[in-house]
């Protein structure tokens, strides 16, 4: 296509791609297209294409044909097409004004160049900037999930769970509010079941949005579904008036629980595929979490049960220490607590106290039951229980924490206990917890032997006998506990213990 005027044919603007070589218009002398359509003409295109716009310096494509300038697309699929500005050789010389006007057509033609070129840049930095941001949200989407599925190893703490997560995913996501809801009767894990997690100003009351989310459940029972939802849904839309997400937490196929989030923000204020995507990804995790946390406590469950069942069986043995190991145990996880130790540790602590006395199933109940004063034989037998009950419990894994309180609980601070002789803090902190709470359960009780002590008379004994006896924290920390729970306890175990005596009877 020549772009001169009948006069000047010097300089002129074909197209050229690597595919079909030169493209020429009608108005080009038939002796320039044919030059243009040879090989040698096609290859040298080719070269100096790939070169690139900055490697053109007149080059010459053949003789009297020069290359004053192309453009090329900053795509790579288009860099192999591009403008050509070609400079024809006249074939006299040129008169001055013939090459005034070659000048000003040339110049018309740089600044045809430049704002081409400027065209190219501006739609490549567009394209960097797109690629950018979409690049940046990958990114802290599949971080989420990494961070989510890492996180769902903590069964310790749900409710902190929950939070955690809802907090990541909203701020990943950017909507305004999200709420994480379980439902209370669908078969969910007893320590998440009816709670729930909200982040953000919740349109609507958390009250009316659980029973939203209840009812929602009921009509859409089964777990394939996600939802895009708006003002016109019956049952959540027409509470929350706005668009939203809502996406299943489930169980064996039944909806447990759901996610569900509104006004989203940020660069895409619609939601869309990839949100429906990540927050799928994020119920099936937490889908996963709550399978977990529903094992776990049925683990607990059997475990606690069968301690439980262990316990029983050894107080058993005694109607009138019916019930001691529970006592002792509710002294211990609250000796815990009032020293400053967290929940799970006091749980621990309660569980030392389950198990603390269970290697009396190796001492005879003649010995255990004796109302009158033991032989140094007999307490020799007494004395033998806790290293009994340590080498029964030190074959599971589980209870290796506990096992120095069932090791260390008749040691003394003063070093004159059993059955190790241990003194000051080379006693166990179970052992010197539970050596309080065992103590003063013992006082507390009515025995073969004796009565129970009134209480002022229990806490005197422990508060003289600390820094001999018991570790001086422990027993400062122990005499400001509340004991209506104990009292209930004991309560219980004396009607117990009384009813299998008249039944031994």
């Amino acid at each position: 296509m020549s772009e001169n005027g009948p006069d000047q044919r010097d300089l002129v603007v074909v197209q050229w791609s690597s595919l079909h070589g030169f493209s020429i218009d009608d108005g080009i002398e038939s002796e320039l297209i044919e030059r243009l359509s040879s090989t040698d003409a096609h290859e040298q295109m080719e070269r100096i294409a790939r070169l690139g716009p900055t490697s053109v310096d007149g080059q010459e494509l053949l003789p009297g044909i020069h290359i004053v300038g192309f453009s090329q697309g900053s795509d790579p699929t288009s860099r192999r097409q591009c403008d050509v500005v070609l400079s024809i050789d006249p074939p006299e010389a040129s008169s001055p004004s013939a090459s005034l006007g070659h000048v000003l057509r040339l110049c018309e033609l740089g600044q045809w160049a430049w704002d081409r070129e400027q065209d190219v840049i501006r739609s490549r930095d567009e394209l960097i900037s797109t690629f950018s941001e979409q690049l940046s949200e990958s990114y802290e989407h599949i971080s989420l999930l990494l961070f989510v599925g890492r996180f769902m190893n903590h069964v310790t703490n749900p409710l902190t769970v929950m939070q955690t997560v809802a907090q990541e995913v909203r701020r990943t996501m950017k909507y305004g509010w999200l709420a994480m809801v379980v439902l209370s009767d669908r078969g969910a894990a007893e320590s998440l079941a009816g709670t729930s997690t909200t982040i953000g100003d919740l349109p609507c009351s958390m009250f009316a949005l659980n029973q939203a989310c209840d009812e929602y459940a009921r009509v859409h029972p089964a777990d394939a579904w996600t939802r895009v939802i708006d003002s016109n849904d019956p049952i959540i839309g027409k509470l929350v008036q706005t668009e939203m997400l809502i996406e299943p937490i489930t169980h064996r196929g039944r909806t447990v629980g759901m996610v569900v989030c509104g006004n989203k923000g940020g660069r895409k204020s619609d939601i869309d595929s990839v949100d429906i995507q990540i927050l799928d990804a994020v119920a099936d995790l937490l889908g996963v979490f709550h399978d977990n946390l529903r094992r776990h406590e049925e683990q607990v469950a059997m475990f606690l049960g069968t301690v439980g069942s262990l316990t029983a069986a050894i107080d058993a043995k005694d109607a009138y220490t019916r019930g001691h190991s529970e006592r002792v145990a509710w002294g211990a996880r609250e000796l815990a607590l009032a020293i400053g130790l967290d929940e799970a540790t006091a749980e621990r602590a309660h569980l030392a106290g389950l198990l603390h006395d269970i290697g009396k199933i190796g001492v005879p109940e003649t010995v255990l039951t004796k109302k009158g004063r033991l032989t140094e034989n007999e307490f020799d037998m007494i004395k033998r229980h806790p290293r009994i009950g340590f080498d029964i419990l030190r074959g599971i894994p589980s209870l290796e924490d506990v096992l120095p309180g069932v090791l260390h609980h008749h040691e003394r601070w003063d070093g004159k206990g059993y059955p190790t002789g241990a003194a000051g803090e080379e006693i166990s902190l179970f052992g010197r917890i539970l050596a309080v709470a065992d103590v003063f359960d013992a006082l507390s009780s009515d025995r073969a032997y004796r009565k129970a002590l009134p209480r002022d008379e229990v806490l005197a004994e422990i508060e003289r006998s600390s820094g001999t006896h018991f570790d001086p924290r422990m027993a400062r920390a122990f005499l400001s506990l509340d004991f209506e729970r104990f009292d209930q306890l004991l309560k219980v175990g004396h009607d117990d213990g009384t009813a299998a005596q008249r039944t031994a009877a």
